[in-house]
């Protein structure tokens, strides 16, 4: 990640302050260095929200917060349990797998809210189209989301009685 993320841009502003011919050109060429670093790292101002907070990077964060939590729950699941029996006998429960179904669609809700924002902010952005491109290569995240989003919406109007 370094190398796609900082590098470039510092071997710029080594070349820029190596021809620089005063310290106005060196504090140029270093400022053009942190603003470019911070657009790469998702720490620009345009991506902040209204709240004042950095949109694109606390997305970037609910989706690896997402999975550090099932994580977590898998792992206290299973060293919860004192014996391989116990452990496949839960883990086989309709609640587990409730559970599952449960973290999946909120992953995946996640991910998709993070490459609608980054569709929307990536504007002549390589690095940025290359995070989306690479997130969601092969459109599994949006199939996914769509099929559930179907899913969900056959489910309510099995539920509604007509009459």
């Amino acid at each position: 990640m370094f190398l796609e993320v900082l590098e470039p841009g510092y071997e710029e502003m080594v070349a820029k302050i190596g021809s620089a011919k005063n310290v106005d050109e060196v504090i140029d060429a270093h400022m053009r260095f942190l603003d470019t670093a911070n657009h790469t790292l998702l720490l620009y101002k345009s991506g902040m929200g209204a709240s004042g907070q950095y949109t694109l990077l606390n997305k970037f964060y609910k989706t690896l917060n997402s999975c550090n939590i099932f994580a977590i729950d898998i792992t206290s699941e299973i060293l919860s349990q004192p014996t391989p029996e116990l452990i496949a006998a839960r883990i086989g429960s309709p609640q587990f797998a409730q559970y599952v179904r449960q973290s999946r669609a909120e992953f995946v809700a996640c991910t998709v809210e993070l490459l609608d924002f980054l569709g929307q902010s990536v504007t002549n952005d390589q690095a940025l189209t290359s995070l989306a491109g690479r997130l969601d290569y092969n459109g599994f995240f949006r199939r996914v989301h769509a099929s559930m989003q179907g899913e969900a919406l056959s489910s309510a109007m099995t539920g509604m009685r007509v009459g």
